[in-house]
């Protein structure tokens, strides 16, 4: 059955509004992702490769095209009310719909996809490879011999106190031994002070610097008093608690290992206890008389070797060229009574 003017009219302009939108959002959405990456890489070296480009000219050229249709239909809608020269202006419209559709519909509208799907795996990887590029690049500047304050002040106001803490520590010249101030410096593994987990430390060592060639006997470690500023910050990270929430019949049964890993939300994104800690080992759990959660927090300054992020990629380079020194972290953890019986309370 023919379409009248009517139904023709409304129809299109439902189609090319709804086109439009999608363009618009599109557009929005890879411009937003391009300028994000590019902005945060501060790589003044990066341009937009000719794919960028043509993408973009062909987003916006298909834009502008159904716009100027869209505005045409809609004064002849106006018309049409008036019923003045309908006819002709359909068959104008029409025409000009016609000679547009393919380029628009069919062919912009099936690759709009594929260039979408180019746009994440292709061209935004390469400006995401060229900003961990710039990103590793300033890393290796930054850290290593040429390691100093104004390095270390950059990562404690970029990535946050632990991640800039750990990070000193790993230096023959220390910027900021107050991190360190409520620690116990540990000769290594086998340190009489942590005489109960000596087993545990020299094979946790062993299997992490192995990658490094380290000798598990000159690794040293520091131990984190609960009332340290880092093991505060661990106390009452919300990662941390969700997995002491969801670990109860665990805890309470301190044979089971219990590990867990802090996220990094992405490379370019501050996340100051996985760059910090990255994954460790909670131990040593128990309640005492009042029912305050004791547990302790295990880790090695290792850099994953498995890890693609640039500033692990540049640690781990550090570490083998001998820049960056090895160690091992525990960090005790008090939970109060109050705070463990809201965690556990749906348990």
């Amino acid at each position: 059955m023919a379409l009248t003017y009517a139904q023709y009219i409304n129809k299109n302009l439902k189609k090319l509004a709804n086109y439009i939108n999608h363009l618009a959002n599109f557009s929005k959405k890879y411009n937003k992702g391009i300028k994000n990456l590019c902005s945060k890489s501060k790589a003044d070296n990066i341009t937009k490769s000719e794919n960028t480009i043509k993408y973009e000219k062909e987003i916006k050229e298909s834009y502008d095209k159904a716009m100027d249709l869209y505005n045409d239909l809609k004064r002849i809608a106006d018309k049409y009310k008036s019923r003045m020269n309908i006819d002709s202006d359909i068959q104008w419209f029409q025409s000009r719909f016609n000679s547009a559709r393919l380029p628009i519909y069919e062919k912009v509208t099936l690759e709009l996809k594929k260039i979408e799907q180019n746009a994440k795996s292709g061209v935004l990887n390469t400006t995401k490879s060229a900003y961990n590029r710039a990103i590793q690049q300033g890393a290796e500047v930054a850290i290593g011999n040429s390691y100093n304050l104004g390095f270390y002040n950059l990562a404690k106001t970029t990535f946050g106190p632990d991640t800039a803490g750990m990070l000193d520590m790993a230096h023959e010249k220390r910027n900021d031994l107050s991190y360190t101030k409520d620690a116990i410096k540990l000769t290594n593994w086998n340190d009489p002070r942590v005489a109960s987990d000596k087993d545990y430390l020299r094979k946790k060592v062993m299997e992490q610097f192995s990658y490094y060639d380290f000798d598990e006997d000159n690794i040293s470690g520091y131990f984190f008093k609960n009332y340290s500023e880092p093991s505060q910050r661990i106390a009452n990270d919300l990662n941390f608690l969700k997995k002491i929430r969801e670990s109860k019949k665990y805890i309470l049964n301190n044979n089971v290992g219990i590990s867990m890993g802090f996220p990094s939300y992405g490379p370019n994104i501050k996340s100051n206890l996985y760059f910090a800690l990255g994954n460790v080992d909670i131990r040593n759990r128990y309640l005492d008389k009042n029912g305050n959660l004791h547990v302790k927090v295990y880790d090695t300054y290792d850099f994953n070797p498995k890890e693609e992020n640039p500033l692990v990629v540049t640690g781990k380079k550090k570490m083998l060229e001998g820049e960056l020194k090895p160690f091992f972290t525990i960090h005790d953890i008090i939970i109060p009574k109050e705070k463990l019986d809201e965690l556990w309370k749906e348990n």
